[in-house]
This record gives structure tokens, C-alpha cells and sequence, in this order.
């Protein structure tokens, strides 16, 4: 069992306050001298810096479709090595800092630092310099209004005061913390995995119903469409404008001098259409004059809006609780009493409506999808009572997936929020682990 440590004492610093009796700290001007060495060529393995895992060659963490730098050249980055600390000066009180298992390059715009005297241990310091307390030091030393535009510059880095238990204990600690910490991320691994399983099944569920219904003994024909080769005998393939009422894009152009505060009119764009439903982070307002001279891009309860660009066919409906607002650059489609608008946003966002429209964008001049795209698309048009039977199902399975992701996503943050107590607790002494380090 991890107990605490025999005798403490104040530290004298305020933020540290208590410490093991045998360990010390120093300012960090007395552990790291600043590298400003620069690469000849940019030949060098480019590092990226995040708050999320510290630093790692930029090419085994970026996203699809991002590159590896937008520089012209990589002559001129700063050059580090392994166990070097490097701190983008803009994000520290971000958590935007680490000490490299690489050799390699970083931006300009950061700074290096070399542990010359060989008195903390690399690791430790890693783990020690990401805790919430250096976090919300490194922002109290920051230069800046505001917190986009704060800066830790060197000198005041290096005034802050680090923690050092002896160099031997250092090891330990950072070994302990490899050890935890990789088990607990093996678990939050399982369970993301176990969340992207239940996603997937989600998914094929709604894929299923709208594209086959729920009747699995129900016979079957060939649709004679490319987006859905077999449908319910029954069922029948028409194009949309027979069953919507009208289908009419948003707003288009210039929009910036309508924006205003809250006590205006929500404007929805394609970011704020999720799959099946609308995301109200951080959306924009127009003023009321611009609700009441557009029109046509007004959007009431019912109405289903479907992204023209990016994630193109992204399709959800506008909920009871939104009784005024417009959008900006997507399809509005407006029900008819021939169609449950949820069936139809369930249909547009299964896979083979999704990829089909994403075609269509592809090929489109302007790389858009257009109202005429929409209205000549061929669907799946079961009677409206099967529609209403078959939304039902899909509400009630998906209820009980999204209660088990939800669940499992609780216990992934306390995981978490336990991995983070624990390294801090570690690394400031409140814990002893010299015994578990040893067995």
C-alpha cells in the first residue's frame, strides 16, 4: 500500500508548500541551460509539441490530409536532443511542453532546454513540469492580456522553482510512473476501443433499418438503383422532390456585418450538423433584420439541413427547442406529411447516401452539394407508417448504446482524472512509492 513520507517540510514557496524532508528544489536556471542550435539543412526529424502527449515525431501524429510542415523549408529549426525539454513559449500554460525520447528539430518559435548538469532525471522532469501545479505556474509567469496571446518567455522559466528529490529517488519515481501510467492507458485503450465498437454498431443499425427496415423475413426486390441494390418488396425508390415540400439552400455570400451577440438569431452552419442532430457550441447570431429579410433561410422545427461541403450529406433536423433561426450555406429540406424527417436524416447519413453524396460533391464545379442534387436524389420511400415504426426502433437501440457509451466514457475520464492525481501526487512528494518502485 503507497503511504506518505515520514517527515515533510514548508518549502517556503507558497505554490510548493510541503516537501519531503530529505528532498530540495532549485530554480531552473540551476538544472537547464537554453540550446539555440539550428538545423543546416532541415534534414532532421521534425518534432511536434502537444498538450495532450508531450512531444513526438510530427509524422506519427498528424491527422489525414495535414502535412507534415506548411514552412517552405525546415533550414533554420531548432535542433534538440534526446531528454531535452522543449516548451512552445505560446501554449505553456497549456500544457504545451515535454522532454523528447527523439533527437530532432522544432519550430523556431519554441525553446530548448539541456539538463548539462545531470541533476534531474529526464522523465521525472517531464512528468514533475506537466502537472496542474507548474501548469498553472508556468500561466501566473506568462506575459499577455489574454490567454491566447500569453507568453512563458525563457527568463521567467527559469526563475521557477523545480522540485528535486535525490537523483536515485528521481529514477524511481519515474519508473513507478512509466509502469502505472502504461497500465492505466492500457485500460482507457480497451474501453475506447470497446466505445468505437459500440459506434459501429450504431451505425449498422441505422444503416440496416432505413435501407432494409426491420422485418427481416419481408421479402426483398432489386431496386434498379445504384445506391441501394435490394429494398423491401413493398417499398418503393423515388426522387426527393415528390415527397419534400420544398428544398431550397441557406444563405449564401458575404454574412460578417449581420453577425451580433446572443440576442440575436442562431445561424447554423455545416459545423454545427452532427450526425441525427445540431451542435450549439460555439454558434454565431445574426441580427433579426437578417432573419426577417432572408427568408429563405429561415429554418422552423422539423426542417432537415444537409452539409453542402466538408462532411457533405451530414444531415440532422431542427428540434422542438429551436423555434427561430437561419443557416448559412446548406440544404434545407422541408417535410411533408409523405415523410418522418427523422427516417430521412437517418437515411442520409447511412454509409451508401453519404458516400453517394460525397461523389456528387466531388464532381460538382463548385464542390458543393447543390438543391439539385438533393431533389433528383433517388430514396428509399416506405409507407410513413413503417417511417414512424421504424425511427422508433432505431431511437430505442440507439438509447441503450448511447447509455453504455456514456457510462464508459465516465469511467475513461475518471481513469483519467485518477492518472493525473497520481502522477502529480507522485512527483510532489504527497506519496511515497520508494517500496512499490522496488518490488
Amino acid at each position: 500500500m503507497i503511504k506518505h513520507y515520514p517527515r515533510y517540510k514548508e518549502s517556503g514557496v507558497d505554490w510548493l508548500r510541503e516537501i519531503p524532508n530529505h528532498w530540495e528544489f532549485k530554480r531552473a536556471k540551476y538544472i537547464f541551460d537554453e540550446v539555440k542550435e539550428f538545423s543546416e539543412d532541415g534534414s532532421e526529424t521534425l518534432l511536434s509539441v502537444s498538450e495532450y502527449y508531450g512531444i513526438a515525431p510530427r509524422e506519427t501524429v498528424i491527422e489525414e490530409g495535414d502535412y507534415i510542415s506548411r514552412a517552405n523549408t525546415l533550414i533554420g529549426y531548432k535542433k534538440c536532443n534526446k531528454n531535452d525539454l522543449i516548451i512552445n513559449i505560446m501554449l505553456a500554460w497549456k500544457r504545451g511542453l515535454g522532454v523528447t525520447d527523439w533527437d530532432g528539430i522544432v519550430s523556431p518559435a519554441y525553446c530548448v532546454f539541456r539538463n548539462n548538469l545531470g541533476i534531474g532525471n529526464p522523465k521525472y522532469l517531464h512528468y514533475l513540469l506537466r502537472t496542474d501545479i507548474y501548469i498553472s505556474e508556468f500561466k501566473r509567469n506568462s506575459t499577455g492580456v489574454i490567454d491566447s496571446r500569453l507568453r512563458l518567455y525563457p527568463d521567467e522559466f527559469m526563475r521557477i522553482f523545480v522540485i528535486l528529490p535525490p537523483l536515485s529517488e528521481q529514477r524511481q519515481i519515474a519508473g513507478y510512473l512509466d509502469y502505472k501510467t502504461r497500465q492505466i492507458d492500457i485500460v482507457i485503450e480497451k474501453k475506447q476501443k470497446l466505445i468505437d465498437l459500440l459506434k459501429e454498431k450504431r451505425t449498422t443499425i441505422i444503416n440496416e433499418a432505413v435501407c432494409k427496415g426491420i422485418d427481416l423475413n419481408i421479402p426483398m426486390k432489386n431496386s434498379n438503383n445504384k445506391v441501394i441494390v435490394s429494398i423491401p418488396k413493398h417499398w418503393k425508390i423515388i426522387k426527393f422532390n415528390y415527397i419534400a415540400k420544398k428544398i431550397s439552400v441557406g444563405f449564401v455570400g458575404p454574412i460578417e456585418k449581420y453577425y451580433t451577440n446572443k440576442n440575436g438569431v442562431m445561424l447554423l452552419k455545416t459545423g454545427n450538423i452532427g450526425l441525427n442532430k445540431i451542435i450549439i457550441d460555439n454558434i454565431s447570431y445574426v441580427t433579426k433584420e437578417f432573419h426577417e429579410i432572408n427568408v429563405k433561410s429561415q429554418l422552423f422545427p422539423g426542417n432537415i439541413i444537409i452539409a453542402r461541403h466538408g462532411e457533405s450529406g451530414k444531415a440532422a433536423v431542427i428540434p422542438e427547442t429551436i423555434t427561430e433561426a437561419n443557416c448559412l450555406n446548406v440544404v434545407i429540406l422541408r417535410k411533408s406529411n409523405l415523410m418522418n424527417e427523422y427516417f430521412y436524416s437517418y437515411l442520409l447519413n447511412a454509409d451508401r447516401y453519404r458516400q453517394y453524396l460525397k461523389s456528387v460533391q466531388g464532381g460538382s464545379v463548385q464542390g458543393v452539394i447543390n438543391t439539385r442534387d438533393i431533389m433528383e436524389l433517388r430514396v428509399v420511400f416506405p409507407p410513413i407508417k413503417e417511417q414512424d415504426e421504424i425511427v422508433t426502433y432505431i431511437n430505442q437501440k440507439i438509447k441503450k448504446i448511447e447509455k453504455h457509451i456514456s457510462i464508459i466514457k465516465r469511467q475513461i475520464n475518471f481513469l483519467k482524472e485518477y492518472r493525473t492525481a497520481l502522477i502529480s501526487n507522485v512527483v510532489t512528494g504527497k506519496l511515497d512509492v520508494r517500496e512499490e518502485a522496488l518490488a
